[in-house]
């Protein structure tokens, strides 16, 4: 039985929509926020003599998360928190996810400054390769004027303050 273009052209968008349907259904579905704890663990060198704070990053949310690739280190002024410097560290897209209950060590160069300090970084919930598939999708869609959520949440956290 073979189908003809007609019917092939129907079937496609029938899978679009349901495809469609699944990707809003799931993002309006999905917790309002991620839950994270930030603890600085402790300053080591590396073996190009670098120094290095590291920072365990808990995931207390229900689902899995990613840190963006991008990332601030801020110094406390007499005004509040001021961005000294960006930190931009490579991972592939998606990046590797923190399961729910579980933690990761990160390292950042720690700043030369008298004032105390912390680093901000960016998280958002793991995108799968369905993921990715249903934003392509989404993103199609909006191209064509419909009003589809993106569906993607990034939030900043700050850890503590760090004294030099």
């Amino acid at each position: 039985m073979f189908l003809s273009q007609k019917h092939k052209l129907l079937l496609g968008v029938v899978a679009l929509l349901l495809l469609a349907f699944i990707g809003i259904k799931r993002s309006q579905s999905r917790p309002a926020y991620i839950a994270i704890d930030i603890r600085f663990q402790s300053i080591t060198t590396n073996s190009a003599g670098v120094r290095l704070a590291q920072f365990d990053v808990q995931n207390n949310s229900s689902f899995p998360i990613e840190r963006a690739w991008f990332s601030e280190i801020q110094i406390q002024t007499p005004t509040g928190w001021r961005t000294l410097t960006n930190i931009h560290q490579s991972h592939p897209v998606p990046g590797p996810a923190v399961l729910p209950g579980e933690s990761e060590v990160t390292d950042v160069p720690v700043p030369t400054t008298a004032s105390p300090w912390r680093v901000s970084f960016v998280y958002f919930e793991h995108e799968r390769q369905f993921g990715a598939l249903l934003r392509s999708l989404k993103n199609s869609l909006r191209q064509f004027g419909l009003p589809v959520e993106n569906g993607t949440r990034a939030y900043a956290f700050s850890s503590d303050a760090v004294t030099p």
